[in-house]
C-alpha cells in the first residue's frame, strides 16, 4: 500500500483534474493570453501540487536579466523553473530552451513546460553541451482516457514527491527500460553471441553474427527504433572483439532536438550497426 501522504497528494491531484477540467477548456476556447494561463497554472501548482500560493510559487522569478515564469521552491530553496505559454499554443523545443539556462545555472535537473493543458517535463543533465530529455507529457483534457497515468505523472512533480526526490528514481527506471536502451542492449555484441550460441543449441547450424544482426535490425524491431539507437559500434563483419562499446544517452543532438524516451527525435538519426564480433 502507498505511504499516507502519497495517497492524499493523488487524491487531492484527482479532485483539482475535475475541477480545473471545465476551466481549461473554457480558457482555450476563449484563447487565454499567457497571463491568465499562468493564472490558471499557478492554481493548479497551489490546489493540484500542494505548494504553497504566497511562499513557494514565485513568478517572475529574477535569474540576472532575465525572468522565468515561475519558481517552485520547497524550505526556501527553488527546485523546478517552469516556462508558461498562452493556451492552446503550439508548445515547442525552443520553449524549452529558454529555461535550460536558468535550470543549467541553479544546477536544477527539472524542467517544465506547460501551456495549462499540456505539461511537458525535460531532464537537464549536466555536460558540455547538456543533455536534454523529456520524461513524461500530459494533456490533461485527456486525463479521462488514462486518469490514473496522468495522476501518477503529476504526483511526481508534487511537493510531496519532490521533496523525497522521487522523480529521480522514476526517470531512472524509465530510462533504463526505454525502448532505445532495450533495443541497444537487444543489438549489443554480447546478446547477439547468445542468440548465436543458443540458435547453435537449438538447431545444430553455425549462424554468422552479421546474419543475426541482420535478422534483429530488419526482421525484429521497428525501423524507427532501429534508427533512433545512434552512436552504435560497427557491424559484426568476423573478426575479433570484446564486446559493446557502450550506450548512447539520449540527449539533444548536435542540431538542437530533444530525444523523448523512445528514442526518436525530429532529426531521425541513424544508427551504425555494432563492432565486429568473433564468429568462432
Amino acid at each position: 500500500m502507498a505511504p499516507k501522504y502519497e495517497q492524499r497528494a493523488k487524491a487531492r491531484i484527482r479532485s483539482c483534474l475535475q475541477r480545473f477540467g471545465p476551466i481549461i477548456e473554457r480558457a482555450e476556447t476563449e484563447g487565454f493570453n499567457e497571463s491568465d494561463t499562468a493564472d490558471i497554472v499557478q492554481d493548479i501548482l497551489h490546489e493540484g501540487l500542494g505548494y504553497q500560493k504566497f511562499f513557494e510559487i514565485t513568478s517572475e522569478f529574477q535569474i540576472k536579466r532575465h525572468y522565468a515564469d515561475v519558481a517552485l521552491k520547497i524550505d526556501g530553496k527553488v527546485k523546478i523553473f517552469v516556462e508558461v505559454k498562452s493556451i492552446g499554443s503550439r508548445l515547442r523545443e525552443r520553449d524549452v530552451f529558454q529555461i535550460q539556462s536558468y535550470s543549467a545555472s541553479h544546477n536544477l535537473p527539472w524542467m517544465l513546460l506547460t501551456d495549462g493543458r499540456t505539461w511537458i517535463c525535460y531532464h537537464l543533465s549536466s555536460g558540455t553541451p547538456p543533455a536534454i530529455d523529456e520524461v513524461f507529457h500530459l494533456d490533461l483534457l485527456e486525463a479521462g482516457n488514462d486518469p490514473a497515468s496522468v495522476v501518477d505523472c503529476l504526483y511526481l512533480l508534487s511537493k510531496e514527491a519532490v521533496k523525497r526526490n522521487l522523480i529521480s528514481e522514476y526517470w531512472e527506471v524509465a530510462r533504463a527500460t526505454s525502448p532505445e536502451m532495450v533495443g541497444s542492449c537487444l543489438l549489443s555484441d554480447r546478446v547477439i553471441q547468445g542468440i548465436r550460441r543458443e540458435v547453435r543449441r537449438r538447431t545444430g547450424q553455425r549462424i554468422k553474427a552479421a546474419r543475426i544482426y541482420d535478422v534483429l535490425r530488419t526482421q525484429v524491431m521497428k525501423g524507427s527504433l532501429v534508427e533512433a539507437i545512434a552512436k552504435r559500434p560497427s557491424k559484426p563483419s568476423g573478426r575479433s572483439s570484446k564486446g559493446s562499446q557502450g550506450e548512447t544517452k539520449r540527449s539533444r543532438n548536435d542540431s538542437g532536438s530533444i530525444r523523448t524516451l523512445d528514442g526518436k527525435n525530429d532529426e531521425g538519426q541513424k544508427e551504425r550497426p555494432p563492432t565486429a564480433v568473433n564468429e568462432e
